[in-house]
């Protein structure tokens, strides 16, 4: 199944002055999450800039809870789950609030594998402002070894410094755990939390380690308790061509390039605020052109002050 991969180039500015405009602000910084069954896992979204009153609230949906959604106000939140929320006042001229909401799970189970909707609305009803979407992953132990292993993130752009390898068991605490890829033994840091036994192992992954195994092994007889892989994504990066500004009205030319393997990149894509670009056929453009092959992307006249270029590749697997 092929798999498309973006990356944006935000608010490019002209060389003219830059018109001011406003936009609930917010970051998805936790895609995804992991949690090892049995423990306890938070859940975070941040949303900035919210025009006009705070008057406003988190609600969450839970895949556990069909039906409704949960929020600090919530007087059935269950015995589980429990949501908090903090609504700064408004600030500046601009009148606009700041605010965040988490989720914390008790005793992680099965149940609560899913997706998780972190939705910001105001508290007397109407429409939603903002959504964040959270993929919890429940990791369970395996039921032959009693050990389970997981990498945070999994997967992981190549241009990131680091990934983490997990490595659990609940055999006996005296045990000695070590991880081996490729042949090579990597010990990592050692703990014990609630009768299991940890190893933890920070560290920089190299390019040939893509969907290789990584083995969490008895340190002492080499038994494999458990395996994981990391796969390994190439995102690819807009480009100004040539480098540094755009002159207001002049043509813009915009490069996509990306460090997977040539052999599996099966194509390119490209979006202008969020709208798919495609020869002869953008709203605001009607004489686009995409050359070498939809590497590049010509626009003519560029007159918008703040837009943004977004590049994606399409990965064959």
């Amino acid at each position: 199944m092929a798999r498309v991969i973006t990356h944006t180039s935000t608010w490019l500015c002209l060389t003219i002055l830059c018109s001011s405009s406003f936009a609930i602000r917010y970051e998805n910084k936790e895609p995804s999450k992991e949690v090892l069954e049995g423990f306890d896992v938070t859940i975070t979204c941040v949303i900035q800039d919210i025009q006009g009153s705070s008057d406003v609230t988190f609600h969450w949906s839970v895949p556990a809870i069909k039906g409704k959604t949960l929020s600090s106000t919530s007087l059935d939140q269950g015995d589980r789950f429990v949501v908090t929320e903090e609504i700064a006042e408004p600030r500046g001229d601009s009148a606009t609030v700041s605010g965040s909401s988490t989720l914390t799970i008790s005793n992680a189970t099965i149940s609560d594998d899913g997706v998780y909707s972190c939705q910001l609305l105001p508290t007397n009803g109407g429409d939603i402002l903002a959504t964040i979407e959270t993929d919890l992953s429940v990791i369970q132990f395996d039921p032959q070894t009693n050990a389970a292993c997981w990498v945070e993130p999994t997967s992981m752009p190549v241009l990131k410094d680091t990934t983490v390898l997990r490595c659990a068991t609940r055999q006996s605490t005296s045990i000695q755990l070590t991880w081996e890829a490729e042949g090579v033994e990597l010990e990592g840091e050692q703990s014990e939390s609630a009768g299991v036994t940890f190893l933890l192992q920070e560290l920089a992954v190299p390019l040939d380690w893509d969907e290789i195994p990584l083995l969490c092994l008895e340190k002492d007889t080499r038994k494999v308790l458990c395996r994981t892989s990391v796969t390994l994504l190439y995102p690819p990066v807009v480009s100004v061509i040539p480098d540094g500004e755009i002159l207001y009205g002049s043509e813009a030319r915009f490069n996509c390039s990306t460090m997977a393997r040539p052999e599996e990149v099966t194509g390119y894509r490209w979006w202008y605020d969020e709208i798919p670009v495609r020869p002869n056929t953008h709203h605001r453009f009607n004489r686009v052109r995409l050359e070498n092959d939809n590497k590049t992307m010509v626009l003519p006249d560029l007159s918008a002050a703040v837009s943004d270029i977004t590049c994606g590749i399409i990965e064959s697997g």
